[in-house]
């Protein structure tokens, strides 16, 4: 979670955290300050650090679960159309334990687990995609060399 809010500025995950669950004024009154600074904050900065973990300790108290693995998941459309998902193995995995730490619906949400849960659905990649995508590019590739050769032979 670190690494998501501080590298990749995915502050979705305060603010999420933020509406859902409850934590004291002052610590949402800190979320709210990194959000409005997340360009400012670093991955080794120890209050970042020690914030975060406050917040995990909060939420696991409120709802007696432990976070110790988080998934971004989102459905076998929403990965072929946003993460290339048709030249990818995908996975299904059971959320019904998970805690939701970030919902941005057709994009994904972020779960929580206490274990690393395991695969229940293995979605193999879209070989015919995958075979128009090189076929395109293939004939794309040929297109140019084809110009290139008529212009310098």
């Amino acid at each position: 979670m670190l690494f998501e809010i501080t590298n990749l500025n995915n502050v979705d995950i305060l603010d999420y955290i933020n509406e859902h669950y409850i934590l004291p004024s002052s610590l949402k009154d800190k979320i709210q300050l990194f959000i409005d600074n997340v360009d400012d904050l670093e991955e080794d900065d120890e209050d970042v650090e020690q914030t975060l973990e406050m917040i995990i300790d909060y939420i696991e108290r409120q709802t007696d679960k432990k976070i110790n693995y988080v998934l971004w998941l989102a459905d076998k459309e929403a990965v072929r159309n946003l993460y290339d998902g048709d030249e990818l193995e995908m996975y299904g995995y059971d959320v019904d334990d998970a805690l939701i730490l970030s919902d941005l619906g057709y994009d994904g949400t972020l779960y929580a687990f206490e274990d690393m849960p395991d695969a229940i659905e293995v979605i193999e990649p879209d070989k015919e995609g995958i075979n128009e995508t090189y076929s395109k590019l293939i004939k794309s590739i040929a297109k140019d060399i084809e110009i290139i050769m008529k212009k310098y032979l």
